[in-house]
């Protein structure tokens, strides 16, 4: 792993304990790792189970400020995780690209007014789809 990478995952995992309470679960901290890294993570099998993340951890992390500086120009790479609630960021200002691939979405994802740089959902399913009304695209849409 490059220098820069591990000190990169070091000080996000730093911010989000700091962050949230309970602390990031062990699915939550491999996001933010795969986050932090130049690295492509390695892809779980379809088969594979898929942890949860909560959704506010989510927000956190495509928003904050502090938390953005640690994330690779990558971006934000949540592979093979279920995110059971809405994922809401409507009017919010995404701060980095978002990678979802090989997860379950059991609510709906709110991009509704968003600013964004790029969104990549693949291989996934949404029970409830999603809402991107005005939605201000700086990047891809896949």
């Amino acid at each position: 792993m490059p220098l820069l990478d591990k000190i990169r995952e070091e000080k996000l995992i730093d911010l989000a304990k700091a962050c949230f309470d309970p602390p990031p679960t062990e699915a939550e901290e491999k996001v933010l790792r795969d986050s932090a890294s130049s690295l492509d993570p390695d892809m779980p099998a379809a088969s594979s189970p898929r942890p949860t993340i909560r959704s506010d951890f989510v927000r956190w992390l495509a928003t904050n400020p502090e938390a953005a500086t640690h994330i690779d120009p990558k971006g934000l790479r949540a592979f093979g995780i279920t995110l059971p609630d809405k994922l809401d960021l409507q009017n919010c200002r995404v701060l980095v690209p978002l990678h979802f691939k090989n997860c379950t979405i059991k609510s709906e994802i709110d991009l509704q007014f968003a600013q964004t740089r790029g969104i990549c959902l693949s291989e996934s399913s949404f029970d409830k789809g999603i809402r991107a009304d005005g939605i201000d695209m700086q990047g891809p849409l896949l």
